[in-house]
């Protein structure tokens, strides 16, 4: 019922004109010619010449991936205040600082692993790059694909999310970090390891976020599963968490991670919301309590670390999200758009189940491997 009526709403409220540049014809053909001059480019790299010196510095290829790092951390960064930006102002230009902003730092970060990959040529670094190149393409194909669609309904997270240029942006960032975190791990006994590995972690877990939004019962109002949708999240805020405990191998990394997590994340958290953007009023928790619902199960996990099995972990962290974010959402939303006990219990039943089975499948993975931590 909550959803037929938001859906109503949505219905009720006019779209206005988004601003693109050119037709879907132009846009499309613009996108094919960046396209070309980007993976041209990436393919023209084995031509540069080599570096006389092959391997570079320990110290100066560490320095250089925490530059990388931060570089790319700071693009989603700025994909976050991009997503405040079109909701509080519009989108009125391509030329907004959120942009500007998002691109400037990729290109910054692929001259960076172009530069190590002349001097190593490792296939890690060529990697690197390329997934790098794959974000400013993102800019022409959302540009085509606004040509054809039009307006931004930001309250589908379905459509903010999963279309095909943002998701793009997000894989490509994904895979980059991920890679990034894998070359700064030949780096753990630098004494800025657990800094910017946990930076690292906690940008993935951003990004991550952003994609299951959809799933969300509060943030993406359950458009995929409902309520329901809440097993999902407790899923990957779960199962990430304690990926994160084995990769780091450190004390509080839950927590760590997750407040890096939550430090890009609510860049785009807040309330300003243009006239011409359509938006569902009163569609997220205050901010204080979405802070809380995910510090606190990853205190737990942390707290827990070594006393409890994983699946109970897994359970008792995965039912004090829902508790906490999904069972007292409601109160602070509009008389029209609160739900009741029946909608909670859906989302702690399906959290609480989540959480466990995330649990057990790590449990099991650990007896498999013979060790005290999986993976």
């Amino acid at each position: 019922m909550l959803l037929a009526h938001a859906d109503q709403i949505v219905r009720q409220v006019s779209q206005s004109q988004l601003v693109v540049v050119g037709t879907p014809q132009t846009a499309f053909l613009a996108s094919l010619v960046v396209a070309a001059v980007l993976f041209g480019v990436y393919f023209l790299m084995d031509a540069l010449p080599r570096r006389q010196r092959q391997h570079l510095p320990k110290n100066k290829e560490l320095r250089l991936i925490k530059a990388m790092i931060v570089f790319v951390m700071l693009g989603i960064m700025a994909a976050g205040w991009d997503i405040w930006w079109h909701r509080a102002i519009g989108r009125d230009s391509f030329w907004i600082l959120p942009h500007v902003f998002l691109y400037s730092s990729t290109i910054l970060a692929i001259l960076i692993g172009i530069h190590i990959w002349r001097h190593t040529r490792e296939k890690i670094w060529k990697k690197i790059a390329f997934v790098l190149t794959l974000i400013p393409l993102s800019a022409p194909l959302d540009n085509f694909w606004h040509s054809i669609y039009g307006v931004e309904d930001l309250s589908r997270p379905v459509s903010l999310s999963w279309s095909p240029a943002h998701a793009l942006l997000s894989l490509s960032a994904l895979a980059a970090l991920g890679l990034l975190f894998v070359e700064l791990k030949k780096f753990h006994k630098d004494k800025d390891f657990n800094f910017y590995g946990h930076l690292c972690l906690g940008a993935i877990m951003g990004g991550i976020f952003f994609l299951i939004l959809p799933f969300h019962p509060t943030e993406g109002w359950g458009q995929v599963w409902g309520f329901a949708g809440a097993g999902v999240i407790a899923c990957w805020l779960v199962g990430y968490l304690l990926i994160a405990e084995r990769a780091m191998k450190g004390h509080a990394s839950a927590v760590w991670v997750t407040m890096m997590f939550l430090l890009l994340s609510l860049v785009s958290y807040g309330k300003e919301t243009s006239l011409n953007i359509i938006m569902i009023p009163h569609d997220r928790p205050p901010l204080w309590l979405f802070i809380f619902s995910f510090i606190l199960p990853a205190l737990l996990l942390d707290v827990t670390k070594g006393r409890f099995g994983y699946p109970a972990r897994g359970f008792l962290a995965g039912t004090l999200w829902a508790a906490l974010l999904v069972g007292l959402s409601t109160q602070f939303f509009a008389p029209e758009f609160q739900y009741g006990l029946y909608e909670i219990v859906i989302a702690l039943f399906a959290a609480a189940l989540g959480g466990l089975l995330v649990g057990t499948i790590f449990q099991l993975w650990a007896r498999y491997a013979k060790t005290d931590h999986p993976l």
